[in-house]
């Protein structure tokens, strides 16, 4: 951020975080991030099925819910959009 450069942080995730379920005329409407770690380390994205920690480092992202995709489970948020 201090650099002011632009970075794509989940260009190495392999998921997709574009709402694909919105039928806004929108080309590839993201879906909203979920929120910030604590220390503001990394940001919490949902591809629709996992929730997933996205270091804004560009280290690795993680699948904090691990099976949403594969087992059919949405995992979701009760926080305020």
């Amino acid at each position: 951020m201090a650099s002011g450069q632009a970075a794509n942080l989940t260009k190495l995730v392999p998921a997709s975080f574009v709402d694909v379920e919105d039928d806004h005329n929108v080309v590839k409407p993201p879906r909203p991030a979920l929120g910030w770690t604590s220390d503001s380390g990394a940001l919490l994205l949902s591809d629709g099925w996992d929730i997933w920690k996205v270091p804004v480092t560009g280290s690795a992202a993680v699948n904090l819910t691990g099976n949403g995709r594969k087992d059919g489970i949405r995992y979701r948020t009760n926080l305020p959009a």
